[in-house]
């Protein structure tokens, strides 16, 4: 659909799972290419959605959550929420998941 005439056609705003290979950082933004390269994180995935969509997936995690922050500690169903969804075809994202759950695991032992 176009925009109005005078106004500016909105911008895709997703959803985006990044690591640090230690945590999960779950934000909002129209360029997630722009805003992982300004964090220096890894994307995993994103979803259609801005802030109502951030919201669900925040208190999907609230328990796993760090502080106020948008960082979480993830877990076993965590790691296997992203592994469902990461695309297969991004190698980078398959090899960031398979580092980030590795970190895991060994902490956990």
């Amino acid at each position: 659909m176009d925009a109005l005439p005078g106004f500016a056609a909105a911008e895709q705003e997703w959803v985006y799972y990044m690591t640090d290979f230690l945590h999960v950082k779950i934000g909002t933004s129209a360029d997630v290419q722009r805003r992982s390269g300004q964090l220096q994180l890894e994307i995993l995935f994103r979803i259609p959605g801005g802030q109502l969509v951030e919201k669900r997936e925040h208190r999907r995690w609230s328990a796993l959550r760090i502080g106020r922050t948008e960082y979480f500690n993830p877990n076993a169903p965590m790691l296997l929420y992203m592994a469902l969804r990461v695309d297969r075809s991004d190698t980078v994202a398959v090899r960031s998941l398979e580092w980030l759950s590795l970190n895991i695991m060994t902490r956990i032992a």
